[in-house]
């Protein structure tokens, strides 16, 4: 996946902690992808239940971990995103949440 990929990724995303994008798709998924490792994602649905996947199971317990902290936000997520740069993620420490309004 290209640089460009990844940032279009991460500007359409409703929310990115920890360097997962979570993006809603309409009301019933919320697709999550790994921007430092983007071989690395996940669909879900809104009960939280996994659809499909490809990462490991450390990693899915990680990703449901920080959806769980965030579930409301991305929910109630406001439609107006600001964009962002991958390059100003890569920079971000790993262990803070981070909110795109």
């Amino acid at each position: 996946m290209s640089e460009k990929d990844l940032e279009e990724i991460a500007e359409k995303a409703d929310i990115i902690v920890s360097g997962y994008a979570f993006t809603k798709q309409g009301d019933e998924f919320i697709r999550i992808l790994n921007l430092e490792h983007p071989d690395c994602a996940m669909v879900i649905n809104n009960q939280q239940e996994i659809i499909e996947t490809n990462m490991d199971e450390i990693e899915q317990k990680i990703v449901l971990n920080l959806l769980k902290k965030n579930f409301q936000f991305l929910i109630e997520h406001i439609p107006q995103k600001k964009s962002v740069s991958l390059l100003a993620l890569k920079n971000l420490p790993p262990t803070l949440e981070y909110k795109l309004t």
